[in-house]
């Protein structure tokens, strides 16, 4: 039973020879993986860390600690962070030069 794909994919709109990558996306793409990434860090290393009475307790402090580590992540991210948003860059940006 054959399937047909009911939309067009971007990795087959266009022939080979004709694809072009968008270097800034993928860029900003992969820095934003790496933010990601640090993030579920961050966030794993504040579990070992005990509960303070600073910032109270609750739901708020919840929200607020979650939005003070995204932020967080994307700082040291877009800072360079731990080299593995550049990594991923470099070999993606291989893979697109050799398929060419």
């Amino acid at each position: 039973m054959p399937i047909k794909p009911t939309m067009a994919s971007p990795l087959f709109s266009t022939p080979q020879g004709n694809r072009k990558i968008d270097e800034g996306r993928l860029k900003k793409a992969c820095t934003d993986f790496e933010s990601l990434f640090i993030n579920r860090i961050i966030e794993s290393m504040r579990k070992t860390v005990p509960e303070s009475g600073f910032l109270g307790g609750g739901p708020d402090k919840e929200v607020f600690q979650s939005l003070f580590d995204q932020e967080l992540s994307r700082s040291i991210a877009s800072a360079g962070g731990i080299g593995l948003g550049k990594m991923i860059y470099e070999q993606m940006m291989r893979r697109f030069k050799t398929e060419e």
